[in-house]
Parts: C-alpha cells; structure tokens; sequence
C-alpha cells in the first residue's frame, strides 16, 4: 500500500487543486492520498472562505482518499510551523511514503540545498539573520538577506527569485521539516503552473476551464458576489457545493471579526499581548498607542504595517490574539510531540485501510470529539481545545452572518464518501 501526504488549504478548492491530486498520483504512484488541510483558519492570518467541512468534501470529491486537520495554531502560523504542523502528522500516521508539493521552481535538489544549509545550523548565518532584525527588517527579509549572503547567487540556486516566490519557500519548510524529524518520507515537488499563489486578478481566458490562485477567486467573488464568473476555475463538484452553500455559510471574511478583535484589543494590557503567539512586545505596545485608530480588522492591520512587521505578520497575530493562542509549548524536534494526535475530518470508504493500518501504532486518532479527552494526555488536549474555540468563533460569525446555524465539534461528524 503506497500512501503519498499533501498539505493545502483549499480556499476554495479549483482546477490548480485538481491538477495537483491528480499530478500527485502520477508522479509518486500512490495508491491513496492523505491530505492534511487547514481549518476554519488560515495561513495568511485570516477566516477560511468556507468552512471545513465544506472543504473537506470537495477533497475527497476529488479523489482525496483521507482528511486530516492541521491545528489552528500550526494552521494560522509561519511558514516554518506550518510546513512542521503538517509533516509531523503525516509523519505520526505511520504509513506514508512520499509528500509531494508544488513550488514555481520544481527543482526538487535546488529547494534541498537551501533547507540543507538551514539544517546545518551555521553560526553565521544566524548571526546576520540576528543583526537584520535589529536593523529593522522583517525576519522573511532578513533570512534572504542571510542566505544570499552564505549560499551567493547562482544560476545554479537563484535565490533572489526563489525566496520571494511563497511556494517555493514552503517547499524549502517541507524540506527542513523532514529533516529534524528524521522522516523516511520521501519528497517530490512539481512546478506550479498558471497563475501564482498571490496573484490578484483572474486569468481571462475563453477555454472551458481555467487555472486561478485561491486568493484570485476570492477577491473576483469579493469584487462581483457573484459564482458565475468563476466557473471555468472550478470543478463542476465544487460550483455545485459552493452554489447549494453561498449566502448561507459563506462567503466569510477578516472584516466579520471586526469587532471581536477590537473587544480583545481593548480588553488586553501590552504584557498581555506579549503572551500570544508571534507577539512581540514592540508590535504589542504599537497596537496600543494605535488603537485610538481603530476602524476595522483590515484597516488597523495596514496602520501597524512597517518595514520589521508584514502585513501578513500582523494578520496572523491578530489571529492568535482572537483565538487565543499562545506561546509554543511543543517540542519542536519530536513530531509526536508536536502534533500529538491525528483528527480526522472526512474519509472514503473504499480507503479505510490507511486509518485501520495507522491504528496499529497506538498513536492517538480522533473521529468522535466526544473521546478525545479520554485518550490524549492534558497537553494534546489543549491543542485539540485551540481547534474547538477556534471553530465556535467561525461558526458564531456564520451565525451572526447568514443566520445558519453550523453544528459545533462534538455534534459534526467526520464527512464519509
């Protein structure tokens, strides 16, 4: 049984997602896919368009043989935490093989240069990622000014391009993540084709179908509120899910948690705020002194936006500071501990093998939250508790939004195919 992992978000799921589970397939000659995706939040430090669940059945409509859910604090974190999130579990299932992920460069070797240098722990290279920071640049700035700096520029590594392009930089997380796990799983990578991960505006095209990032769909549905535009970048599956679901779970948006975070903002003293993940005590007393600035969730994010702080960084701090997660308490070094259990969101019936293989090696396995408790130690539950408040705050905005009232983690059941 040849298992291969991948790790996505589908926000929404398109023809790009399509390609690469099918891509998967062929490359790695996997007989099941496992895929571990992001929650009701995201990457970026934001609400998923649609909920979960929604997500999870547009995977397995796609092939995707078992769903497994990255932990929000993994989920909504760097590309460093969540590139180890997510191979920590596929890790802890016990049974795959291979990991595949798509990057602009699909030079598997190029990528693994870079993250073997990284590994290597060199003295210097932390020395200048260290000074860059004191300088006022952000860590993403700083760590490509250090590798550049290490490794030089090489037709060979052309770093400068590479460490600006998002997917080759989780490939190179992947890669690292691999490695201080010590996985035997072994990595592919394809080249990303058409539109890229940030690009904004939907390729126009007359063909029957078309592939468009993510972030190109939502904005066009943000700017039209209409799926009919999008419909050459869909599957035929997802079109129909999301037109049976719009306006009455989705769409979902930073802007609907508003007012939460202000609430929390207000609420917190700058030694409270330092506690939260990816919470600095200079970024916490500038959400202070410009809180009397406040008008909403986007706007007050591009106020703090600075040469040291992204725009993403504070999205994602925001995040952490609503959901309530705090500094790390996992060992970065150990994936049991790390990710220290496996939930499960949807499966196939026909791939039930890959869960009955798994269960062999005792490592703890949720599909009904009610037993959670019951078999994970006091520390794995309060991860799993990050991933029940976290869903309750989606959920109460759905609410709040459509009026939909979505079942909460106890009551919903993994989806079956």
């Amino acid at each position: 049984m040849k298992i291969t992992g991948i790790v996505t978000e589908y926000n929404p799921f398109h023809n790009g997602h399509l390609y690469h589970l099918q891509e998967t397939r062929r490359l790695t000659g996997a007989d099941y896919v496992v895929v571990v995706m992001s929650g009701n939040f995201i990457q970026r430090g934001g609400p998923a368009f649609i909920d979960k669940y929604s997500r999870t059945r547009m995977a397995l409509k796609a092939g995707a043989d078992l769903v497994l859910e990255l932990p929000v604090r993994y989920a909504t974190s760097s590309a460093e935490n969540f590139a180890k999130g997510s191979v920590a579990i596929l890790n802890n299932l016990g049974n795959v093989s291979s990991l595949c992920f798509g990057s602009e460069t699909g030079a598997l070797d190029k990528l693994n240069k870079v993250a073997e240098f990284i590994v290597s722990d060199d003295k210097q290279y932390h020395q200048l990622i260290a000074e860059s920071v004191k300088d006022g640049f952000s860590y993403p700035v700083a760590r490509k000014k250090a590798l550049l700096t290490c490794l030089g520029q090489s037709d060979d590594i052309p770093l400068n391009t590479m460490l600006e392009q998002p997917n080759n930089i989780l490939g190179i997380e992947y890669l690292k993540a691999l490695k201080i796990f010590n996985s035997t799983i072994k990595p592919f990578t394809m080249k990303r084709i058409a539109n890229h991960y940030h690009d904004a505006e939907l390729l126009q095209d007359m063909q029957e179908t078309s592939i468009n990032s993510a972030t190109a769909i939502r904005q066009e549905y943000f700017k039209t509120e209409t799926l009919y535009k999008l419909k050459t970048s869909l599957p035929g599956f997802v079109y129909e899910i999301l037109s049976e679901s719009e306006g009455k779970t989705y769409p979902v948006h930073e802007q609907d948690f508003s007012q939460m975070l202000y609430y929390k903002l207000r609420m917190l003293e700058t030694s409270q705020l330092i506690e939260f993940l990816d919470v600095s005590e200079d970024l916490a007393r500038g959400i202070k002194k410009e809180l009397v600035n406040y008008q909403n969730y986007t706007d007050f994010a591009f106020c703090l936006k600075s040469k040291r702080y992204t725009l993403t960084r504070i999205y994602r701090t925001f995040m952490h500071i609503l959901l309530g997660i705090k500094q790390n308490q996992f060992n970065p070094s150990d994936s049991r501990a790390f990710s220290p259990y496996l939930r499960v969101l949807g499966l196939k019936k026909s791939s039930s093998a890959i869960l009955k293989e798994a269960k062999s090696s005792n490592f703890p396995i949720i599909t009904k939250m009610a037993d959670a408790k019951k078999i994970l130690s006091k520390e794995a539950y309060s991860l799993l508790e990050e991933d029940i408040f976290a869903s309750d705050i989606y959920n109460q905005v759905v609410y709040s939004k459509f009026n939909t009232k979505l079942p909460n983690e106890f009551l919903q059941s993994p989806v079956i195919l």
